[in-house]
């Protein structure tokens, strides 16, 4: 398993912000996947998929990965302690 960054970029009307997080995970896409489901607050068989992202709450929301970085194993427990707080 790998450890990987990734910002999503979240647009809601004329609002944007994005939000970051840690996702374990066997390859990138999978990471992608996991991070924008995370942010999802629809099941996902209610979700549309855009090629650059998915819609969420019947189009309030929409999605999107601004970037996706693999962590180094070295590095898992810094990041973790600086966006977790962890220990």
């Amino acid at each position: 398993m790998n450890t990987y960054y990734i910002v999503i970029e979240i647009l809601s009307g004329e609002y944007a912000l994005s939000t970051s997080s840690l996702v374990i995970a066997d390859h990138e896409d999978e990471a992608k996947r996991n991070a924008l489901l995370g942010e999802c607050h629809d099941d996902e068989e209610d979700l549309e998929w855009s090629k650059r992202g998915v819609y969420d709450c019947g189009g309030e929301f929409h999605y999107a990965v601004h970037s996706c970085t693999q962590v180094a194993n070295e590095d898992v427990a810094v990041m973790k302690k600086y966006m977790w707080g962890d220990v």
